[in-house]
């Protein structure tokens, strides 16, 4: 069976073409009446399946046309309508001709059983002809009133489509806008109308890209449009330009487009929607800033909820854990940050909801396992779409330690303070005790049991007086003095302490070359370089082992062949690795654990080496010990000292001091020896004496801490009222020589109480004998 479908909605032709040949039909199918009309004479079909509303012909008409042909009268004609069966219409099918009137509006089904229904009453052949139609008079007055109506309810039809449609296009947030063949702006929603600055009627018929295009773009934008129309170039389906709205003000949109074809696929048009991402990318931009800004920061920098779940950490925290910030985020606090002991956490972050800000101390966990101190600033944030802890961590590890260092170094120097104090006064009470014994010796017979009860007297206030050196050189206050010296005789008056000190597991043993040459140091400092060594090799050696100090002559390296006395102080220890080597001498560099040292020991070391002109060198092996040598210039041996003056051939000496013993001991030691001696208890005093008697006067011999007028003061007044009158000063301070000496140079001698008094009359003999 052959059927004509007459139906100009392309898709339900297709959808009915389909169908039908499915069920076994022959189809064929016109877009309107002019045309079924057209191929039913070429070829008649068995059944005329036709649309009521048509363009060129309609449903009606061609059903007319249709029975008015001879040839084609006896074709079943049906007709369908998908809209509102008017008033009439069915009586005007009826007087058509049509077998059949369905109205479509529930699918195609009763379509297809009318099709179903009437190929059964279809003969096999034509039954002669069919009848007249109705008087066309008639037929075209209900025609026209039938049509009208059904014309009427298409425009409202179609009318209230548009009006949904543009609904449509004016509620979706984007811009809509559809460019005809020659870029004219053809359709523009209300939103597009918004972001342009324009009225929705103001933009239709306008050039878009002259309109709306800033004027650097313009050229290239319509050039990729004209081969869009073209059919040259596919259309991009997302990108982004930047547009002008009404006052020439820049919006940067990102378009999504698609070219409109018609029923023939040729282009007419393009249609793309936009979305004004100016603030969106502007706020990204900021962004991106931002984080560049925080990964920039040397800062440990933390997002993390109440529940301590990392939101966001930047590059720094990355860095010092081995990963990328990325990797942290979802990860636990805890896994990265250990708490101080003792801390509350629930607490911690109950007084951070309460206040909004907290500072406070962590530590936090390094890739390595080592741990940072880290001061934290943290305050209560709205991101993430809740309240969130923003921590802002700074590395406070190297200022901690500095801070302690500092700290102890001022424990050290208030110690010093204390200890040059105390120094005053033990050296004013040795002092005495120094002189009365050796008074007792001279004047008790040597071998009886009361000549060495004074000897043991005088070596126990000499070890006293010794002890309290050597403290103060420990305390770094001491200012002594350069000498030419045997290192032998400095490692060897160490012995005693040394044994000490050291622990008990250590033995100590020594290879001191007995021939080795002379150096010029400060014995003090020496002294300090010797224990220093020896208490660093202890620490090195926890279970036990030798501790070695040799001496020899040698050359050293980088001595450029000069002979130098090297000093040495080996362990059997645990030795250093190369890295720790490279770092021994730097100041507040130490592998003891916290609290058991400053690492300012070798470093103090190294200073007072080089400032003796000499070299330090170190040997050490992972598990089998260090050396430490240290190479000091050789010195000439000291000159023969000068004999002293006759003291009946010299004027006197004047003795200015406050201490009442010390005086009569000086003056007892001095008048012993022949001297003639006056006193004074202060400075001031003592220049009322010199006013008198600065004739007969050769050497003041001065305390230098007294009242009214010190030491100091005192010896400048002689030095520029009495050039010929020698100085001599005296202090049971250790620090006042250099005082001395920035004031005066080398223009007064200097005695470092408390001495015996044999010392006492040999500086006395060398200043006098002074030129």
């Amino acid at each position: 069976m052959k059927i004509l479908i007459a139906e100009d909605d392309r898709i339900m032709r297709f959808m009915l073409e389909a169908v039908l040949q499915k069920r076994g039909y022959t189809v064929e199918s016109a877009s309107d009446g002019k045309e079924a009309l057209g191929k039913a004479m070429a070829a008649p079909p068995d059944l005329i399946v036709s649309d009521v509303m048509m363009p060129e012909m309609d449903g009606f008409l061609l059903c007319k046309e249709v029975k008015a042909e001879s040839r084609l009268r006896h074709i079943p004609v049906i007709l369908y309508t998908a809209t509102r069966c008017e008033a009439g219409e069915a009586e005007l099918v009826r007087k058509l001709g049509a077998v059949r009137f369905v109205i479509k509006t529930g699918g195609i089904e009763p379509l297809l059983a009318a099709i179903k229904e009437e190929q059964e009453h279809i003969p096999p052949s034509a039954v002669g002809p069919a009848p007249e139609p109705a008087c066309v008079q008639d037929v075209t007055s209900e025609y026209i009133s039938v049509l009208s109506r059904k014309l009427y309810a298409k425009e409202n039809e179609l009318r209230r489509e548009l009006d949904r449609e543009k609904m449509y296009l004016d509620v979706a947030g984007a811009m809509l806008i559809a460019l005809d063949r020659d870029g004219r702006i053809s359709m523009v929603n209300k939103k597009g109308s918004a972001v342009l600055g324009w009225g929705e009627a103001e933009l239709i018929g306008r050039d878009w890209f002259t309109t709306c295009l800033p004027p650097e773009i313009r050229e290239e934008v319509a050039g990729v449009f004209k081969r869009l129309m073209a059919g040259d170039v596919k259309p991009v389906e997302h990108y982004e330009n930047p547009v002008l709205d009404r006052r020439g003000e820049r919006h940067l949109v990102a378009f999504h487009n698609a070219v409109v074809k018609d029923a023939e696929g040729q282009i007419t048009g393009v249609l793309f929607s936009g979305e004004d991402v100016t603030e969106r990318r502007s706020a990204e931009a900021e962004v991106r800033l931002k984080e560049l800004f925080l990964d920039s920061a040397t800062d440990h920098i933390l997002v993390h909820d109440f529940d301590g779940n990392i939101l966001y950490a930047n590059e720094a925290v990355g860095k010092k854990h081995g990963c990328s910030p990325r990797e942290l985020r979802g990860a636990k606090l805890s896994s990265i940050v250990v708490e101080p002991e003792g801390a509350n956490i629930e607490q911690r972050m109950h007084d951070l909801k309460r206040s909004g800000s907290a500072i406070f101390n962590v530590q936090s966990v390094e890739r390595d396992g080592s741990l940072l101190e880290l001061e934290v600033h943290a305050k209560i944030i709205d991101a993430y779409g809740r309240k969130v802890v923003l921590t802002v961590g700074r590395d406070v590890t190297e200022r901690k330690r500095v801070e302690e260092a500092l700290f102890q170094a001022q424990k050290l120097d208030s110690i010093g303070l204390l200890s040059a104090g105390i120094a005053h006064d033990l050296n004013n009470l040795l002092g005495p005790i120094l002189a009365y014994a050796d008074f007792l010796r001279k004047s008790t017979p040597p071998g009886s049991a009361q000549h060495e009860d004074i000897n043991e007297i005088s070596m126990a206030a000499g070890r006293a007086a010794e002890l309290v050196r050597q403290l103060l050189a420990f305390s770094r206050r001491q200012k002594l003095e350069l000498k030419v010296l045997s290192l032998n005789s400095v490692v060897q008056g160490l012995d005693g302490m040394l044994r000490r000190v050291l622990r008990e597991h250590v033995r100590l043993a020594y290879s001191l070359d007995p021939s080795v040459g002379m150096v010029k140091v400060d014995p003090g400092q020496m002294e300090q370089v010797v224990v220093n060594l020896a208490l660093n090799a202890c620490e090195a050696m926890p279970k036990g082992g030798t501790l070695t100090i040799s001496t020899m002559t040698k050359d050293c390296p980088g001595g450029e062949g000069k002979r130098s006395c090297v000093l040495s102080v080996g362990d059997t220890g645990c030795g250093m690795e190369p890295d720790v080597l490279r770092r021994i001498f730097e100041p507040f560099f130490t592998t003891k654990d916290s609290g058991r040292g400053m690492g300012l020991g070798l470093s103090a070391v190294y200073g007072i080496v080089k400032q003796s002109g000499g070299e330090i060198h170190v040997e050490s092996v992972p598990g089998k010990g260090s050396v430490f040598s240290i190479c000091l210039p050789l010195a000439d041996a000291p000159a023969a000292a000068a004999s002293s003056p006759d003291p009946r051939a010299i004027g006197a000496v004047l003795v200015v001091e406050d201490d009442e013993t010390m005086m009569r001991i000086a003056k007892r030691i001095l008048s012993s020896s022949g001297y003639k001696v006056l006193g004074a208890v202060n400075g001031k005093e003592a220049l009322g004496v010199l006013a008198e008697k600065s004739a007969s006067i050769s050497l003041v011999l001065t305390d230098m801490v007294m009242p009214e007028l010190d030491g100091v003061g005192l010896a400048k007044e002689v030095v520029a009222r009495y050039p010929g009158i020698r100085i001599l000063c005296m202090s049971g301070y250790d620090d006042k020589q250099e005082e001395l000496r920035t004031a005066l140079g080398d223009k007064v001698g200097y005695l470092q109480k408390p001495f015996a008094p044999d010392v006492l009359l040999e500086k006395v003999g060398q200043v006098l004998s002074r030129a």
